[in-house]
């Protein structure tokens, strides 16, 4: 197999992007970013090694703590099957609710991640704060559309503008 080969600005935008999901992300896709980090490494022919190790992209430190939320990978998995979820939520006021919602997306802003789910009980396009999540259950169902015309469908209602807000 043949070298990676990359510009400069390339190398960049990947050493960057990788730094900031170290920093920022849940602990699975950090080790995810730190594996892709490793293979980008191997691949790569030595003058691009050093560019590549020596990137002057930077990441600032994150005040916030990892999030320790065991269940971010069982949420990207049910995001790729199409799997309903049943969840307990607590909303800004301390009020619990449960309800069933169809995940499509996970966004990462700076120490939060908010899930962008189709919420039965509410028929609607909302977004929650996993850290909110009293408990997850995955419910043994898909939903009937594809993650991809539900994406499509939260960004032409103008959603996709409202992130990081939460329900």
């Amino acid at each position: 197999m043949p070298p990676m080969m990359f510009t400069p600005e390339q190398l960049d935008a990947l050493a960057l992007g990788l730094c900031w999901v170290a920093a920022y992300g849940d602990a699975g896709i950090a080790k995810a970013a730190s594996e892709v980090t490793g293979k980008i490494r191997q691949g790569l022919p030595a003058k691009l090694k050093t560019l590549f190790d020596d990137s002057t992209q930077l990441v600032g430190k994150t005040q916030v703590a990892h999030h320790n939320f065991e269940n971010l990978n069982s949420l990207r998995s049910a995001i790729r099957r199409r799997q309903k979820i049943w969840t307990g939520y607590t909303d800004r006021l301390g009020n619990v609710s449960e309800r069933t919602i169809w995940l499509f997306a996970l966004g990462y802003f700076s120490g939060d991640i908010v899930l962008a789910a189709w919420c039965e009980k509410r028929n609607s396009f909302r977004h929650f704060d996993v850290t909110r999540l009293a408990f997850l259950q995955l419910v043994p169902e898909s939903y009937p559309h594809s993650r991809h015309r539900l994406l499509r469908m939260w960004r032409s209602a103008g959603l996709d503008n409202t992130i990081p807000g939460r329900s």
